[in-house]
C-alpha cells in the first residue's frame, strides 16, 4: 500500500541522514559528562512532560577521544526509547505512583576502556523480548508510528562507529544497558 511505500522511503531517508552525519563526523577529544550532560539536555523538555528526571554520575574530567556525536545519538536514543516504551503510562494527567528515573554512570573499565551504564525505572522488557532488541525493524510500538530502529541504529554506532559492545541486562525493574567503550580511537583509514 502507499502507506508502506512512503514509510520504507521515510526510513532509508533516515538511514541515509544517520550514514552521513556519521561518516562525516571527526574525532574529537571531549568530556564525557559534559557529553552526557548535553545529550540530556537535548531531551529533557520530554523528560520534563513525563515527570522523568535523570542523573548523571561519573569522574568528571574523564577526557575520551572518539566520536562525540555517535555517543551523544546513543544516549539521546536510549532516553527516548525509555520515554516511549518505558514509561508510557506516566503523564500530568495520570501520575502513576513511582517517579519516573533515568540513571545514567560511568568508570573507568580498565586502563582503555570506559563502562557506561544506562538504567531506567521503567515498565522493562519482558524476557522474550529481550533478545531482540536490537534487531532491525523490531518494536512492540509500531502502532504509535515507531520503527524499530532506534535500538538497532544504537547497537550498531557502538558495535561499528564506536568499537564498543552494548549488553542488555537481566533487571527486576525497568531496563539496564551496559557499554564498553574505548577511551581512544585512534584515527584509521
Amino acid at each position: 500500500s502507499l502507506n508502506n511505500i512512503t514509510r520504507a522511503s521515510e526510513l532509508i531517508r533516515s538511514f541515509k541522514q544517520v550514514a552521513v552525519e556519521q561518516s562525516a563526523e571527526h574525532l574529537h577529544s571531549f568530556n564525557l559528562y559534559q557529553l552526557i550532560d548535553d545529550s540530556v539536555k537535548t531531551v529533557s523538555p520530554k523528560l520534563k512532560k513525563k515527570l522523568v528526571t535523570a542523573s548523571i554520575a561519573g569522574n568528571n574530567q574523564l577526557e575520551l577521544t572518539s566520536y562525540p556525536g555517535a555517543i551523544s545519538q546513543i544516549i539521546i536514543n536510549l532516553a527516548m526509547n525509555s520515554l516511549t516504551h518505558g514509561f508510557t503510562e506516566q503523564t500530568n494527567d495520570s501520575i502513576s505512583s513511582k517517579a519516573g528515573e533515568i540513571n545514567i554512570h560511568y568508570q573507568d573499565a580498565n586502563n582503555d576502556m570506559v563502562a557506561i551504564v544506562y538504567k531506567d525505572n521503567g515498565k522493562g522488557i519482558n524476557a522474550e523480548n529481550a533478545h531482540k532488541i536490537f534487531e532491525p525493524f523490531y518494536t512492540t510500538n509500531r502502532h504509535n508510528g515507531n520503527t524499530g530502529l532506534g535500538m538497532h541504529i544504537v547497537y550498531n554506532l557502538v558495535t561499528q562507529k564506536l568499537g564498543g559492545t552494548i549488553t542488555l541486562k537481566a533487571t527486576t525493574i525497568g531496563v539496564e544497558f551496559e557499554l564498553i567503550l574505548p577511551k581512544l580511537i585512534t584515527f584509521k583509514e
